[in-house]
């Protein structure tokens, strides 16, 4: 039993990127729902960074050596996470739209 090889389209520009799928599901013409799901997913990817990087800034004060590159990683990744809640919060934040 012979299979057909895979439909692919013939002109490049037709095959869709990662990039050009992500951005046709973000805009205006999205529920509020969805805005704040997709807003909990990156607190949820912020939130653990900067716990991360609070972790690489204790560890690297406890050695005893310089930790400015660490500290200002942490800081930004804090100052995202402070935004993206900030955000989230203005959207209404635990909606009783959204399911627990």
């Amino acid at each position: 039993m012979a299979s057909s090889p895979p439909r692919r389209p013939t002109d490049p520009d037709e095959v869709p990127s990662l990039f050009a799928a992500l951005v046709r599901n973000l805009g205006p013409g999205r529920s509020r729902a969805a805005r704040q799901m997709n807003l909990e997913v990156v607190l949820g990817i912020l939130g653990f960074f900067s716990i991360m990087a609070l972790i690489s800034l204790v560890a690297a004060e406890l050695r005893g050596g310089g930790a400015l590159f660490e500290s200002l990683v942490t800081i930004a990744f804090l100052g995202l996470t402070w935004m993206t809640y900030r955000s989230w919060r203005r959207g209404g934040g635990w909606s009783s739209e959204l399911p627990r």
